[in-house]
């Protein structure tokens, strides 16, 4: 199980943390791109709420674990307090610091979830370390950050394909995946024996 569920959570890091880290630096030129000038004001909230994507993204194979170890009622305790703690939180950062407040209270909520099932976990015996699943990652989305910055404001389209090529030659230079990772991707590359093309 602590197998299984170490490697699930490093892969939907590896996704998380470049979606989360360029979504932070890419907020206003992607919002503009989308949707227009007439709705920057809203990529300072988009840049911290994007954030979330680190707790969410791998939160979802975590409480799937915790699940299957019969945690429901904890789980659900832990998104009771998260919910309850973010709607009195929005009652005092809204009139004060608006919808960054906002996002900003969304972002410590979905952080307080994922410790608090990890926590759970740990508790059930599956106990991992956070360096080891998210440290290459997170230091390959460093590295994407500081190449991405100064071309930000120039074009997006070649901001995003570069970001994207760096985070993804960085990460592969960190050897990120273990050797039956690798046969598992080999497998599913690889052409089924005796498949023919339609």
């Amino acid at each position: 199980m602590t197998r299984v569920y170490s490697r699930a959570v490093a892969h939907l890091s590896m996704v998380a943390i470049p979606l989360a880290f360029g979504g932070c630096v890419m907020a206003r030129p992607l919002i503009e791109l989308i949707f227009g000038r007439a709705y920057v004001d809203a990529a300072p909230a988009t840049s911290v709420v994007v954030l979330s994507a680190v707790f969410v993204i791998p939160g979802w194979i975590m409480v799937a674990t915790a699940y299957a170890l019969g945690q429901e009622r904890k789980v659900a305790l832990i998104w009771g307090v998260a919910l309850v703690g973010n709607g009195l939180a929005n009652a005092f950062v809204i009139p004060a610091f608006g919808i960054v407040g906002a996002a900003s209270a969304s972002l410590v909520a979905s952080a307080f979830t994922f410790i608090g099932v990890r926590f759970l976990l740990s508790r059930a015996g599956v106990a991992t370390s956070a360096v080891a699943l998210a440290g290459k990652p997170v230091l390959a989305g460093a590295v994407m950050v500081a190449v991405v910055w100064p071309l930000r404001g120039a074009s997006t389209g070649l901001a995003i394909a570069v970001g994207g090529i760096v985070y993804l030659v960085v990460l592969l230079l960190l050897r990120p995946f273990t050797p039956e990772d690798r046969t598992m991707i080999r497998t599913i590359l690889r052409p089924r024996a005796g498949a023919t093309d339609d």
